[in-house]
Protein backbone atom coordinates (compact mmCIF):
# COMPACT_ATOMS: atom_id res chain seq x y z
CA UNK A 1 0.00 0.00 0.00
CA UNK A 2 2.93 2.27 1.00
CA UNK A 3 4.52 1.42 -2.38
CA UNK A 4 0.73 2.88 -4.24
CA UNK A 5 1.08 5.86 -2.64
CA UNK A 6 4.81 6.70 -3.48
CA UNK A 7 3.99 5.88 -7.14
CA UNK A 8 0.91 7.80 -6.66
CA UNK A 9 2.64 10.98 -5.27
CA UNK A 10 5.70 10.26 -7.85
CA UNK A 11 3.46 10.11 -11.21
CA UNK A 12 1.45 13.65 -9.67
CA UNK A 13 4.80 15.13 -10.05
CA UNK A 14 5.84 13.74 -13.16
CA UNK A 15 2.80 15.20 -14.94
CA UNK A 16 2.88 18.47 -13.53
CA UNK A 17 1.52 20.00 -10.35
CA UNK A 18 -0.96 22.08 -12.55
CA UNK A 19 -3.28 19.32 -13.28
CA UNK A 20 -3.64 18.64 -9.45
CA UNK A 21 -5.35 21.96 -8.33
CA UNK A 22 -9.06 21.62 -7.64
CA UNK A 23 -11.39 22.68 -9.43
CA UNK A 24 -15.00 24.53 -8.47
CA UNK A 25 -17.71 21.51 -9.10
CA UNK A 26 -20.42 23.49 -10.50
CA UNK A 27 -24.03 23.91 -8.54
CA UNK A 28 -26.85 22.02 -9.73
CA UNK A 29 -29.80 23.93 -11.79
CA UNK A 30 -33.63 22.70 -11.47
CA UNK A 31 -34.48 22.35 -15.05
CA UNK A 32 -35.84 25.98 -16.21
CA UNK A 33 -39.99 26.04 -16.28
CA UNK A 34 -41.66 25.17 -19.10
CA UNK A 35 -42.10 27.98 -21.93
CA UNK A 36 -45.79 28.58 -23.18
CA UNK A 37 -45.30 26.19 -26.38
CA UNK A 38 -46.49 23.24 -23.51
CA UNK A 39 -49.34 24.60 -22.61
CA UNK A 40 -50.94 24.85 -26.10
CA UNK A 41 -54.75 24.51 -26.86
CA UNK A 42 -57.11 22.71 -24.04
CA UNK A 43 -54.33 21.15 -21.78
CA UNK A 44 -53.04 24.97 -21.33
CA UNK A 45 -56.78 25.99 -20.33
CA UNK A 46 -57.05 23.16 -18.06
CA UNK A 47 -53.97 24.42 -16.26
CA UNK A 48 -55.06 28.28 -16.66
CA UNK A 49 -58.37 27.28 -14.58
CA UNK A 50 -56.80 24.87 -12.12
CA UNK A 51 -53.36 26.80 -11.39
CA UNK A 52 -55.23 29.84 -8.84
CA UNK A 53 -56.37 26.80 -7.07
CA UNK A 54 -53.46 24.48 -6.24
CA UNK A 55 -49.85 25.08 -4.56
CA UNK A 56 -48.41 22.39 -7.30
CA UNK A 57 -46.69 23.70 -10.57
CA UNK A 58 -47.81 24.11 -13.64
CA UNK A 59 -46.01 21.41 -14.60
CA UNK A 60 -47.13 19.47 -12.71
CA UNK A 61 -50.70 20.13 -14.00
CA UNK A 62 -49.71 20.14 -17.44
CA UNK A 63 -48.29 16.56 -16.97
CA UNK A 64 -51.12 15.11 -15.06
CA UNK A 65 -53.69 16.03 -17.91
CA UNK A 66 -51.90 14.98 -20.53
CA UNK A 67 -51.61 11.53 -18.92
CA UNK A 68 -55.08 11.28 -17.55
CA UNK A 69 -56.22 12.72 -21.82
CA UNK A 70 -54.03 10.45 -23.42
CA UNK A 71 -55.27 7.50 -21.42
CA UNK A 72 -59.08 8.09 -22.15
CA UNK A 73 -58.61 8.73 -26.00
CA UNK A 74 -57.65 5.06 -26.05
CA UNK A 75 -55.49 3.33 -29.41
CA UNK A 76 -57.76 5.36 -31.89
CA UNK A 77 -54.87 8.31 -32.71
CA UNK A 78 -51.66 6.91 -33.75
CA UNK A 79 -48.33 7.21 -35.37
CA UNK A 80 -45.14 4.83 -36.70
CA UNK A 81 -41.56 5.89 -36.28
CA UNK A 82 -39.17 2.96 -37.55
CA UNK A 83 -41.62 0.64 -38.56
CA UNK A 84 -43.08 0.82 -34.40
CA UNK A 85 -46.24 2.17 -33.39
CA UNK A 86 -47.03 4.83 -31.31
CA UNK A 87 -50.05 5.85 -29.59
CA UNK A 88 -51.22 8.62 -26.87
CA UNK A 89 -50.42 6.73 -24.01
CA UNK A 90 -47.16 7.41 -22.01
CA UNK A 91 -45.13 6.72 -18.24
CA UNK A 92 -44.86 10.35 -16.85
CA UNK A 93 -43.19 10.40 -13.31
CA UNK A 94 -43.25 13.73 -11.52
CA UNK A 95 -39.75 13.99 -9.14
CA UNK A 96 -39.91 16.34 -6.26
CA UNK A 97 -38.86 16.56 -2.63
CA UNK A 98 -40.94 15.10 -0.12
CA UNK A 99 -44.21 16.50 0.86
CA UNK A 100 -43.03 19.99 0.03
CA UNK A 101 -43.45 19.18 -3.72
CA UNK A 102 -46.85 19.32 -3.59
CA UNK A 103 -46.75 16.42 -6.26
CA UNK A 104 -50.20 14.94 -5.57
CA UNK A 105 -51.62 18.05 -5.75
CA UNK A 106 -51.78 18.40 -9.28
CA UNK A 107 -54.04 15.10 -9.48
CA UNK A 108 -57.81 15.57 -7.67
CA UNK A 109 -59.12 18.92 -9.96
CA UNK A 110 -58.26 17.50 -13.44
CA UNK A 111 -59.78 13.89 -12.01
CA UNK A 112 -62.51 15.49 -11.30
CA UNK A 113 -63.28 17.44 -15.01
CA UNK A 114 -62.23 14.01 -16.41
CA UNK A 115 -65.37 12.27 -14.58
CA UNK A 116 -67.03 14.33 -16.61
CA UNK A 117 -65.58 14.16 -20.05
CA UNK A 118 -66.02 10.07 -19.40
CA UNK A 119 -67.70 9.23 -16.26
CA UNK A 120 -67.35 5.54 -17.11
CA UNK A 121 -63.47 5.71 -17.76
CA UNK A 122 -62.58 8.16 -14.84
CA UNK A 123 -64.61 5.40 -12.51
CA UNK A 124 -63.64 1.82 -13.61
CA UNK A 125 -59.97 2.59 -15.89
CA UNK A 126 -57.44 4.54 -13.33
CA UNK A 127 -56.17 1.60 -10.60
CA UNK A 128 -53.52 1.76 -8.52
CA UNK A 129 -51.01 -0.59 -6.52
CA UNK A 130 -49.18 -2.29 -9.36
CA UNK A 131 -47.46 -5.38 -7.63
CA UNK A 132 -47.21 -7.68 -10.11
CA UNK A 133 -47.02 -8.17 -14.04
CA UNK A 134 -49.69 -10.68 -13.68
CA UNK A 135 -52.22 -8.23 -11.92
CA UNK A 136 -51.52 -5.51 -14.75
CA UNK A 137 -52.60 -8.64 -17.48
CA UNK A 138 -56.01 -9.75 -15.25
CA UNK A 139 -57.06 -6.25 -14.95
CA UNK A 140 -57.11 -5.81 -18.81
CA UNK A 141 -57.83 -9.47 -19.81
CA UNK A 142 -59.34 -11.03 -23.14
CA UNK A 143 -61.94 -13.16 -22.66
CA UNK A 144 -61.13 -16.96 -22.26
CA UNK A 145 -62.58 -19.78 -23.19
CA UNK A 146 -62.62 -23.77 -22.93
CA UNK A 147 -64.11 -26.35 -24.45
CA UNK A 148 -66.12 -24.04 -26.68
CA UNK A 149 -67.22 -22.13 -23.59
CA UNK A 150 -66.80 -18.84 -22.05
CA UNK A 151 -65.40 -19.12 -18.93
CA UNK A 152 -64.28 -15.71 -18.25
CA UNK A 153 -65.82 -12.69 -20.36
CA UNK A 154 -62.41 -10.70 -19.55
CA UNK A 155 -62.15 -6.96 -19.65
CA UNK A 156 -63.89 -5.03 -22.54
CA UNK A 157 -62.64 -1.74 -22.20
CA UNK A 158 -58.73 -2.35 -22.77
CA UNK A 159 -57.86 1.41 -20.98
CA UNK A 160 -55.94 1.39 -18.00
CA UNK A 161 -54.00 4.53 -16.26
CA UNK A 162 -51.77 3.02 -13.37
CA UNK A 163 -51.89 6.16 -10.71
CA UNK A 164 -48.70 5.90 -8.27
CA UNK A 165 -48.41 8.41 -5.79
CA UNK A 166 -45.83 6.17 -4.45
CA UNK A 167 -43.78 4.87 -7.01
CA UNK A 168 -40.35 4.42 -4.87
CA UNK A 169 -42.68 0.68 -3.72
CA UNK A 170 -43.25 -0.10 -7.82
CA UNK A 171 -39.61 -0.03 -7.98
CA UNK A 172 -38.87 -2.05 -4.80
CA UNK A 173 -41.06 -4.83 -6.17
CA UNK A 174 -39.32 -4.64 -9.76
CA UNK A 175 -36.41 -5.73 -7.77
CA UNK A 176 -37.74 -8.84 -6.04
CA UNK A 177 -36.13 -12.19 -7.55
CA UNK A 178 -38.65 -13.35 -10.29
CA UNK A 179 -41.15 -10.12 -10.38
CA UNK A 180 -42.34 -9.74 -14.35
CA UNK A 181 -43.49 -5.90 -13.78
CA UNK A 182 -40.92 -4.56 -15.55
CA UNK A 183 -41.28 -7.15 -18.04
CA UNK A 184 -45.39 -6.56 -18.96
CA UNK A 185 -44.94 -2.64 -18.07
CA UNK A 186 -42.49 -2.53 -21.06
CA UNK A 187 -44.58 -5.14 -23.25
CA UNK A 188 -47.55 -2.66 -22.35
CA UNK A 189 -45.51 0.40 -23.16
CA UNK A 190 -44.41 -0.80 -26.98
CA UNK A 191 -47.45 -3.07 -28.49
CA UNK A 192 -50.14 -3.08 -25.81
CA UNK A 193 -50.07 -7.05 -26.29
CA UNK A 194 -49.41 -9.15 -22.88
CA UNK A 195 -49.50 -12.50 -21.60
CA UNK A 196 -48.51 -14.86 -18.68
CA UNK A 197 -48.17 -18.18 -18.77
CA UNK A 198 -47.91 -20.09 -15.21
CA UNK A 199 -48.95 -23.22 -13.89
CA UNK A 200 -52.51 -22.57 -13.01
CA UNK A 201 -53.54 -19.69 -15.03
CA UNK A 202 -52.81 -18.71 -18.81
CA UNK A 203 -54.10 -14.79 -19.48
CA UNK A 204 -53.52 -12.57 -22.80
CA UNK A 205 -54.05 -9.33 -22.78
CA UNK A 206 -54.46 -7.48 -26.55
CA UNK A 207 -55.06 -4.35 -27.67
CA UNK A 208 -54.41 -2.81 -24.25
CA UNK A 209 -53.87 1.10 -23.47
CA UNK A 210 -51.83 1.39 -20.76
CA UNK A 211 -50.54 4.73 -19.16
CA UNK A 212 -48.51 5.18 -15.64
CA UNK A 213 -48.98 8.13 -13.85
CA UNK A 214 -46.46 8.40 -10.93
CA UNK A 215 -45.04 10.42 -7.51
CA UNK A 216 -41.58 9.99 -6.32
CA UNK A 217 -39.13 11.50 -4.31
CA UNK A 218 -36.03 12.69 -5.99
CA UNK A 219 -33.93 10.98 -3.14
CA UNK A 220 -36.13 7.63 -4.09
CA UNK A 221 -35.43 7.97 -7.92
CA UNK A 222 -31.68 8.28 -7.25
CA UNK A 223 -31.42 5.32 -4.46
CA UNK A 224 -33.78 3.03 -6.69
CA UNK A 225 -33.26 3.67 -10.49
CA UNK A 226 -30.28 1.35 -10.94
CA UNK A 227 -28.08 0.88 -13.40
CA UNK A 228 -29.38 -2.43 -14.46
CA UNK A 229 -33.36 -0.61 -15.17
CA UNK A 230 -31.70 2.50 -16.84
CA UNK A 231 -30.00 -0.29 -19.48
CA UNK A 232 -32.57 -2.70 -20.01
CA UNK A 233 -35.15 0.02 -21.49
CA UNK A 234 -37.25 0.51 -18.28
CA UNK A 235 -36.46 3.80 -16.94
CA UNK A 236 -36.37 5.27 -21.13
CA UNK A 237 -39.74 4.30 -20.86
CA UNK A 238 -40.15 7.19 -18.68
CA UNK A 239 -40.63 10.92 -18.67
CA UNK A 240 -39.61 12.20 -15.80
CA UNK A 241 -41.00 16.21 -14.66
CA UNK A 242 -38.89 17.89 -11.68
CA UNK A 243 -42.17 19.35 -9.50
CA UNK A 244 -41.82 22.05 -6.76
CA UNK A 245 -44.55 24.25 -4.73
CA UNK A 246 -44.86 27.35 -6.67
CA UNK A 247 -46.94 29.14 -4.12
CA UNK A 248 -48.90 29.18 -0.60
CA UNK A 249 -52.37 28.50 0.07
CA UNK A 250 -53.39 28.41 3.29
CA UNK A 251 -56.61 28.34 3.13
CA UNK A 252 -56.75 24.81 0.71
CA UNK A 253 -57.87 26.92 -2.70
CA UNK A 254 -61.15 26.96 -3.99
CA UNK A 255 -62.84 24.64 -6.89
CA UNK A 256 -61.77 25.51 -10.78
CA UNK A 257 -64.92 25.89 -12.78
CA UNK A 258 -65.23 23.53 -15.74
CA UNK A 259 -68.67 24.36 -16.89
CA UNK A 260 -67.91 24.65 -20.46
CA UNK A 261 -64.74 23.23 -20.85
CA UNK A 262 -65.87 19.50 -19.73
CA UNK A 263 -68.70 19.22 -22.70
CA UNK A 264 -65.57 20.36 -25.21
CA UNK A 265 -63.00 17.79 -24.04
CA UNK A 266 -65.87 14.74 -24.40
CA UNK A 267 -66.24 15.95 -27.63
CA UNK A 268 -62.76 16.16 -28.23
CA UNK A 269 -62.01 12.49 -26.80
CA UNK A 270 -65.27 11.22 -28.40
CA UNK A 271 -63.66 12.61 -32.10
CA UNK A 272 -60.24 11.39 -31.38
CA UNK A 273 -61.75 8.33 -30.28
CA UNK A 274 -62.10 6.53 -34.14
CA UNK A 275 -58.88 4.99 -35.57
CA UNK A 276 -56.21 7.58 -37.57
CA UNK A 277 -52.89 7.62 -38.48
CA UNK A 278 -51.24 11.00 -37.57
CA UNK A 279 -48.33 12.39 -39.63
CA UNK A 280 -46.85 15.44 -39.93
CA UNK A 281 -48.00 17.92 -42.70
CA UNK A 282 -44.92 19.78 -44.87
CA UNK A 283 -44.27 22.65 -42.29
CA UNK A 284 -43.60 20.27 -39.49
CA UNK A 285 -41.84 18.17 -40.96
CA UNK A 286 -39.13 20.60 -41.48
CA UNK A 287 -39.01 22.11 -38.09
CA UNK A 288 -38.67 17.90 -37.24
CA UNK A 289 -35.65 17.43 -39.35
CA UNK A 290 -33.82 20.13 -38.06
CA UNK A 291 -34.49 19.11 -34.48
CA UNK A 292 -33.70 15.23 -34.91
CA UNK A 293 -30.54 15.05 -35.14
CA UNK A 294 -29.93 16.63 -31.50
CA UNK A 295 -32.88 15.11 -30.11
CA UNK A 296 -31.51 11.56 -31.10
CA UNK A 297 -27.74 11.82 -29.93
CA UNK A 298 -26.15 9.40 -27.89
CA UNK A 299 -25.64 10.82 -24.02
CA UNK A 300 -23.35 9.36 -21.59
CA UNK A 301 -24.33 7.33 -18.02
CA UNK A 302 -27.37 7.03 -16.39
CA UNK A 303 -29.15 10.23 -17.87
CA UNK A 304 -28.15 9.11 -21.42
CA UNK A 305 -29.50 5.73 -21.00
CA UNK A 306 -33.17 7.63 -19.60
CA UNK A 307 -33.50 9.99 -22.26
CA UNK A 308 -32.75 7.42 -25.10
CA UNK A 309 -36.34 7.37 -26.51
CA UNK A 310 -37.09 11.17 -26.70
CA UNK A 311 -38.05 10.72 -30.08
CA UNK A 312 -40.27 8.27 -29.65
CA UNK A 313 -42.23 10.25 -26.14
CA UNK A 314 -41.95 13.40 -28.53
CA UNK A 315 -43.87 11.78 -31.40
CA UNK A 316 -46.58 10.51 -29.26
CA UNK A 317 -47.14 13.97 -27.34
CA UNK A 318 -47.27 15.41 -30.93
CA UNK A 319 -50.16 13.09 -31.90
CA UNK A 320 -51.47 13.73 -28.36
CA UNK A 321 -51.43 17.12 -29.01
CA UNK A 322 -53.23 17.55 -32.64
CA UNK A 323 -55.41 15.09 -31.11
CA UNK A 324 -56.63 17.57 -28.52
CA UNK A 325 -56.87 20.48 -31.20
CA UNK A 326 -59.05 18.12 -33.44
CA UNK A 327 -56.88 18.62 -35.82
CA UNK A 328 -56.12 15.80 -38.72
CA UNK A 329 -52.41 16.11 -39.00
CA UNK A 330 -49.47 17.06 -36.54
CA UNK A 331 -48.40 20.89 -37.44
CA UNK A 332 -46.02 23.29 -36.13
CA UNK A 333 -47.33 23.96 -33.02
CA UNK A 334 -47.74 20.44 -31.93
CA UNK A 335 -44.24 19.65 -32.60
CA UNK A 336 -42.94 22.64 -30.64
CA UNK A 337 -45.18 21.73 -27.60
CA UNK A 338 -44.25 18.28 -27.56
CA UNK A 339 -40.55 19.39 -28.02
CA UNK A 340 -40.57 21.81 -25.39
CA UNK A 341 -42.34 18.81 -22.82
CA UNK A 342 -39.86 16.41 -23.46
CA UNK A 343 -37.02 19.32 -23.46
CA UNK A 344 -38.39 19.57 -19.77
CA UNK A 345 -38.18 15.87 -18.73
CA UNK A 346 -34.75 15.49 -20.81
CA UNK A 347 -33.48 18.62 -18.29
CA UNK A 348 -35.29 16.57 -15.24
CA UNK A 349 -33.02 13.91 -16.15
CA UNK A 350 -29.69 15.89 -16.26
CA UNK A 351 -30.40 17.72 -13.04
CA UNK A 352 -31.76 14.15 -11.14
CA UNK A 353 -28.79 11.89 -12.60
CA UNK A 354 -25.80 14.22 -13.29
CA UNK A 355 -23.25 12.18 -14.55
CA UNK A 356 -24.14 9.19 -12.30
CA UNK A 357 -23.56 5.69 -13.86
CA UNK A 358 -25.41 3.53 -11.14
CA UNK A 359 -21.44 1.67 -10.61
CA UNK A 360 -20.68 3.08 -7.25
CA UNK A 361 -16.70 2.92 -7.79
CA UNK A 362 -17.33 4.60 -11.23
CA UNK A 363 -19.05 7.22 -9.79
CA UNK A 364 -16.56 7.81 -6.45
CA UNK A 365 -13.67 7.97 -9.34
CA UNK A 366 -15.83 10.24 -11.72
CA UNK A 367 -16.69 12.68 -8.54
CA UNK A 368 -12.98 13.08 -8.00
CA UNK A 369 -11.76 13.99 -11.46
CA UNK A 370 -14.82 16.72 -11.69
CA UNK A 371 -13.52 18.38 -8.24
CA UNK A 372 -9.79 17.52 -8.51
CA UNK A 373 -8.84 17.79 -12.28
CA UNK A 374 -7.44 14.51 -14.15
CA UNK A 375 -5.18 12.42 -11.89
CA UNK A 376 -2.84 9.47 -12.94
CA UNK A 377 -3.84 5.90 -12.63
CA UNK A 378 -1.75 5.22 -9.52
CA UNK A 379 -3.94 8.23 -7.28
CA UNK A 380 -7.05 6.65 -8.06
CA UNK A 381 -6.41 3.78 -5.68
CA UNK A 382 -5.87 6.34 -3.21
CA UNK A 383 -9.43 7.39 -3.68
CA UNK A 384 -10.55 4.27 -2.10
CA UNK A 385 -7.66 4.65 0.23
CA UNK A 386 -6.04 1.64 -1.26
CA UNK A 387 -9.13 -0.70 -0.42
CA UNK A 388 -9.98 -1.82 -3.76
CA UNK A 389 -8.14 -4.56 -6.59
CA UNK A 390 -7.02 -3.78 -10.06
CA UNK A 391 -9.60 -5.47 -11.74
CA UNK A 392 -12.46 -3.61 -9.76
CA UNK A 393 -10.72 -0.25 -10.51
CA UNK A 394 -10.70 -1.39 -14.22
CA UNK A 395 -13.82 -2.15 -14.48
CA UNK A 396 -14.62 0.69 -13.12
CA UNK A 397 -12.80 2.70 -16.05
CA UNK A 398 -13.80 0.92 -18.11
CA UNK A 399 -17.42 1.57 -17.26
CA UNK A 400 -16.50 5.44 -17.98
CA UNK A 401 -14.98 4.98 -20.93
CA UNK A 402 -18.12 2.73 -22.22
CA UNK A 403 -20.26 5.63 -21.32
CA UNK A 404 -18.03 8.68 -22.79
CA UNK A 405 -17.38 10.07 -19.41
CA UNK A 406 -14.03 10.18 -18.61
CA UNK A 407 -10.95 9.02 -21.02
CA UNK A 408 -7.15 8.05 -20.83
CA UNK A 409 -4.49 9.21 -22.26
CA UNK A 410 -0.76 8.04 -22.43
CA UNK A 411 1.56 11.57 -21.02
CA UNK A 412 5.34 12.04 -21.29
CA UNK A 413 7.01 13.12 -17.56
CA UNK A 414 8.05 16.88 -17.61
CA UNK A 415 11.14 15.36 -16.76
CA UNK A 416 12.96 12.39 -18.66
CA UNK A 417 13.60 9.39 -16.72
CA UNK A 418 9.92 7.88 -16.00
CA UNK A 419 7.79 5.62 -18.11
CA UNK A 420 4.70 6.88 -19.60
CA UNK A 421 1.87 8.00 -17.30
CA UNK A 422 -2.00 6.79 -17.62
CA UNK A 423 -4.00 10.12 -16.91
CA UNK A 424 -7.35 10.04 -16.36
CA UNK A 425 -9.80 12.53 -16.76
CA UNK A 426 -13.13 13.82 -16.47
CA UNK A 427 -15.45 14.62 -20.21
CA UNK A 428 -16.44 17.89 -20.08
CA UNK A 429 -19.95 18.06 -21.52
Amino acid sequence: MDERRAQAAIDREAIGKSDGQQRRTPAKRTPKPMAQEAYHGVVGEIVERVAPHTESSREALLVDALAQLGNCMDRGPHGFASGSRHGVNDFFVLVGPSGSGRKGGSHGHTRRLMGDVDPQWAAKCIKGGLSSGEGIVHHVRDAREKNGEVVDPGVLDKRLLCYEPEYGSVLTVMQRRGSTLSTQMRQAWDVGDLGVLTKHLSERATDVHFSLLAHITNLELQAMMSDLQAANGYGNRHLFFWVERRQYLPDGGGLPSFDSLAPRLSDVVNKAGRLHLYERDGDAKAVWAEVYPELTADRPGITGAITARGEAHALRLQILYAALDGSEVIRPEHVFAALEVVRYAHDTARFIFGNKTGNKDADRILESLIAEGPKPRSELFLIFKNNIPAARLQTALDLLVEYRLAWSEQREPEEGGHKPIEVWTATDW
